[in-house]
């Protein structure tokens, strides 16, 4: 379990702890530090990894207080299994698909390269616990590529490490989100794939049922639809729900 934490200079505060999808890490570094200024009595932990084992943790009894995944169905399926507060469960973000190259490789501009020989490798995310990895096998499924390109699939754990092997040049292309891909300067040379073709990418959050902070927890929920968080957001990439 990767944990961050974000605080600052009080001596006792207390503290929230928060699941978030990978692909959250660095805009939720910014919300972080202007969340804290704004309630400095509240600490911040972050707890960053794939949704699919983010929601294991929270099922087999993490201590976690809010849950912020990129697939809005694996809150739905916690609030089943009592493991979510239905009343807490609000859409956040939205998202997009990239098919990135490593740099200074040739650009993609058309899905059907990736079944071309010299593309031996492709990275995407595992399609059992990753949602990029879940849309981008789908996505593949409606192009009529997923046959041809199985052989060539490296499976990652989360989206960041998607973006990893690719930066490093470990595979040929690898499918990431859009704000990944603008975070790291990726999209100037990507092919963004039709949001119609997948299910519609949406960050979800929620409180943990188990959680001894709920009015806290609440008010960090909320913090996120706030204008200073969704200016965060937005600089990174994310589409905006309004709640």
């Amino acid at each position: 379990m990767l944990l961050a934490l974000f605080s600052g200079g009080c001596a006792e505060r207390d503290e929230l702890t928060i699941s978030a999808a990978s692909s959250l890490r660095e805009p939720l570094k910014i919300v972080a530090q202007s969340y804290e200024k704004s309630f400095p009595e509240s600490g911040l932990i972050f707890n960053f990894g794939g949704t699919g084992s983010l929601s294991r943790q929270i099922i087999n009894g993490a201590p976690v207080d809010v849950l912020l995944s990129a697939a809005e169905d694996e809150i739905t399926v916690l609030i089943n299994f009592g493991q979510i507060l239905p009343d807490s469960h609000r859409i956040l973000l939205t998202n997009r698909l990239m098919v990135v190259t490593p740099p200074d490789s040739e650009k993609i501009s058309d899905f059907n390269q990736l079944a071309l020989p010299e593309m031996r490798r492709i990275a995407i995310g595992e399609v059992y616990s990753a949602p990029v990895g879940q849309y981008a096998k789908e996505a593949l499924e409606n192009l009529g590529l997923w046959e041809k390109l199985k052989p060539k699939l490296i499976y990652a754990k989360d989206a960041l490490q998607v973006l990893s092997y690719v930066e490093t040049g470990q595979v040929d292309a690898g499918i990431i989100y859009k704000s990944d891909a603008i975070r790291t300067g990726l999209d100037s040379s990507a092919l963004e794939i039709p949001a119609e073709i997948h299910s519609p990418i949406r960050y979800s959050g929620g409180i943990v049922a188990t959680t001894q902070n709920k009015e806290k927890a609440a008010r960090f929920l909320n913090y996120l639809s706030t204008d200073e968080a969704q200016v965060i957001f937005q600089s990174h990439g994310f589409g905006i729900v309004k709640n």
